[in-house]
């Protein structure tokens, strides 16, 4: 599985190493890996798209092109994740479903969909920070 764009030109190569580098971490400690092999399968999950270490919220997933017609969602935005990193509570943002709230396996995710916009969520209005290079356009 890979993006259609790179994350990098989604959130900008920054944020991008930064990500890879919260997730080293992340696999380093919890699973116990040496720093390079956590670094080597940060890179890869990221380079992959893989949800279960980059779904977040703010995030707009929208439906691979030769998959597209046979999904009732095409777009949705990632509201939250749950706790054991399995499933994201998302909202279509267009369709006949816009604005309903359904739960998407993390699995099902990156099967079906890519990541097309990553937006900052401001943490006291618990919506898009403005002028942000990865909005909506």
């Amino acid at each position: 599985m890979s993006y259609a764009t790179p994350i990098d030109s989604i959130i900008g190569g920054e944020a991008a190493a930064t990500l890879v580098l919260q997730i080293a971490a992340e696999l380093e400690y919890s699973d116990r890996l040496p720093a390079r092999t956590a670094f080597r399968l940060a890179c890869e999950t990221v380079a992959d798209g893989n949800p279960r270490f980059i779904a977040a919220p703010g995030q707009v997933w929208v439906a691979r092109p030769e998959l597209a017609a046979g999904l009732l969602v095409s777009r949705f935005a990632v509201k939250r994740r749950d706790s054991y990193n399995t499933i994201a509570v998302v909202v279509p943002v267009d369709g006949p479903l816009a604005g309903v709230e359904s739960e998407v396996e993390l699995h099902d995710l990156a099967q079906f969909y890519e990541l097309e916009a990553w937006l900052p969520i401001d943490p006291d209005l618990a919506r898009p920070l403005a002028n942000h290079p990865g909005e909506l356009r």
